[in-house]
């Protein structure tokens, strides 16, 4: 990824990456997770777990991106591809997909969990991202956010 962002023109887009790169993880799943936990360090935001398990009462193990276990919210990064290719990365119609997930979410709340949701368009946008974040309830440790 280092690579990459040494090759691009755009200082802007080169830092872009170059902080992804730094917040990569293993645990996390797409470029859009890495991305959004490079913006919720910036933000002053609680370092989530990633890729948590966990029981649901319908007896499905549920694995959300983001998990903030002592403020007792889940967050997911969702791509717009989750959706529009379904047929292609799961075999089901996007309706399928769309139902699946919000009765995952339901059981998710249904544990006195709360959760929050952002894609591409909200993590491009600070301060969106960061009112998603604050409505939800995640801790912001450095309001004033922090340098990287």
């Amino acid at each position: 990824m280092e690579e990459l962002a040494l090759s691009l023109p755009d200082n802007r887009r080169r830092s872009r990456i170059q902080i992804t790169a730094k917040f990569s993880r293993t645990e996390s799943e797409s470029v859009g997770e890495s991305m959004s936990r490079a913006l919720m360090y910036r933000l002053g935001f609680e370092e989530p777990e990633l890729q948590q398990s966990f029981q649901l009462p319908n007896g499905r193990i549920a694995r959300p991106d983001y998990l903030w276990r002592n403020a007792q919210i889940v967050g997911e990064f969702d791509g717009a591809q989750k959706y529009t290719r379904s047929k292609t990365i799961s075999g089901k119609d996007a309706g399928q997909v769309v139902y699946e997930e919000k009765q995952r979410e339901d059981s998710i709340r249904s544990m006195g969990l709360g959760m929050c949701r952002w894609g591409w368009n909200e993590l491009m946008n600070p301060s969106t991202f960061a009112s998603i974040l604050v409505a939800a309830g995640v801790p912001r440790p450095f309001p004033r956010g922090r340098n990287v």
